[in-house]
């Protein structure tokens, strides 16, 4: 019964993600119905697998019309799933504290999932294709407080779990930000291909919720090397944010890529709250009970490109916040596509080559696909 209804929603969801596939003709939509099901044998497997983990809440609150809630729950499924094929072990489940407790390379460690959930308002203007400046700065500021929010609960419930025992002092205590709800819901291949969700520093945004807020500076003294005659900047510590370089150019069969840069960020300790009556600190990395925060898009899509026998060593995209005690040990147990520490310089996610060329995301994506998978699969049959 639940599985039956919980298929009804993996069908709703691929339906909604990848109707461009579904849409194809002939061969290559026949291929698409083998994905569906392997999508679909590939997702119940899972759960099966996931069962021993469940809690008394679980199939109600996976089952609930608040989607919510669905969310929330697949991203338990879904993150059990990433730490069995990612080398962790002797993965387990109380029925009081943190999601998971796991183990790798003799390390202990213990992750709480959480979702951050924006209200309707926030929901909607997360969906919209385009945004006016005003609308774009109320989604940032939204989306930043849905993460404060969520870690601040978690980082509460460390507390209480320490006190019981629940939590020991050897045992690396993750706090896992799904962004799922923070990106575009029916939109296809976040946790795939597209990057995590985003801050307007264009760093995750687990980092400004963690790190401190960072803004871009664009003074141009400062990169003219003018630094003691830019515009009042005389009480501002400015940090670097390294750019990275993902384009290459070839010409005569030679590949030529361009050097990394760099922009000046300043960074915010504290951000005010809804109504700017009071602030929260936002650069907590350093300063908590956690080892680290880990930002990861958990969805069932991923499921969709590890069909393919040469993808399956992809992971969802993810970026790591490690708290500096703990940053040798995190760094080369929980995989990330980001990792970020208060003594190393900031690095921007890649960005897609679609905002490069002004080119519509989604059908970048799935164009992509198309011609470097699905083509080249079918000729293979």
């Amino acid at each position: 019964m639940i599985l039956e209804r919980l298929k009804e929603k993996w069908k709703q969801n691929f339906e909604s993600r990848f109707e461009f596939f579904l849409n194809l003709t002939g061969e290559e939509r026949e291929f698409t119905k083998d994905i569906y099901e392997a999508f679909l044998i590939s997702l119940e497997q899972i759960y099966n697998d996931f069962i021993p983990y469940k809690d008394k809440h679980f199939d109600i609150e996976i089952l609930s019309k608040e989607s919510e809630k669905y969310d929330q729950r697949i991203a338990e499924v879904l993150f059990s799933f990433h730490l069995r094929r990612t080398g962790f072990v002797d993965i387990k489940s109380k029925n009081e504290g943190p999601d998971f407790f796991a183990t790798k390379n003799g390390h202990k460690f213990c992750f709480e999932v959480v979702t951050p959930t924006p209200n309707q308002e926030i929901k909607k203007l997360i969906n919209k294709k385009e945004l006016n400046d005003s609308e774009r700065i109320l989604l940032y500021k939204e989306r930043l407080l849905a993460v404060t929010s969520s870690i601040s609960r978690k980082l509460e419930d460390l507390e209480r779990f320490k006190e019981k025992g629940i939590v020991n002092e050897d045992e690396n205590y993750i706090i896992v930000i799904n962004d799922s709800l923070l990106l575009p819901y029916n939109a296809p291949w976040y946790g795939v291909i597209n990057n995590v969700c985003i801050s307007d520093s264009t760093l995750p945004i687990s980092v400004d919720a963690t790190m401190g807020r960072s803004e871009i500076d664009f003074d141009l003294e400062l990169y003219n090397g003018n630094y003691e005659n830019s515009t009042s900047k005389s009480n501002i510590k400015l940090k670097k944010m390294v750019v990275k370089n993902n384009i290459s150019v070839t010409f005569n069969n030679q590949t030529s890529t361009g050097s990394d840069s760099f922009l000046y960020i300043n960074v915010k300790e504290m951000i005010p709250t809804r109504k700017a009556s009071n602030t929260i600190i936002v650069d907590i990395s350093e300063s908590t009970n956690a080892a680290g925060f880990y930002q990861i898009t958990l969805r069932e899509d991923i499921f969709f490109l590890l069909v393919f026998e040469h993808m399956r060593t992809n992971l969802p995209k993810s970026a790591l916040i490690s708290r500096t005690q703990e940053k040798d040990i995190l760094r080369k147990n929980i995989p990330h596509y980001g990792f970020y520490n208060i003594h190393e310089d900031k690095v921007q996610p890649d960005i897609s080559p679609a905002y490069i060329f002004g080119k519509d995301l989604d059908d970048f994506n799935n164009q992509s696909i198309y011609k470097n998978l699905y083509r080249n699969f079918i000729k293979k049959k």
